[in-house]
C-alpha cells in the first residue's frame, strides 16, 4: 500500500504532499511558524475503510519544527 502525507496551512490549502513524514518536515523548514495539518491519503483502504485520515499536527516554533500527534 502506499502512502502519501498532505501538508495543509492553517487556512485549508493545501501547501504539499511527501511520502513520508520526514520529508515533510524538511519542507517545514522552509516555511514560516505556524500550525500545519498532516492528513494521510492511502492507496487502499485503512483500517477504519477509509483512505484518508488526519495522521497528526506538525508546530513550528520559531527555527525548528515539533511534531504533536493528533490523537481522535
Amino acid at each position: 500500500m502506499s502512502v502519501v502525507y498532505r501538508l495543509i496551512d492553517s487556512t485549508g490549502e493545501m501547501l504539499s504532499d511527501a511520502d513520508t513524514i520526514k520529508n515533510l518536515k524538511g519542507i517545514l523548514g522552509y516555511l514560516d511558524p505556524g500550525r500545519y495539518t498532516v492528513d494521510e491519503i492511502a492507496s487502499e483502504p485503512l483500517p477504519s475503510g477509509h483512505t484518508a485520515r488526519r495522521w497528526g499536527v506538525l508546530l513550528k516554533l520559531g527555527g525548528c519544527p515539533r511534531i504533536r500527534l493528533f490523537l481522535p
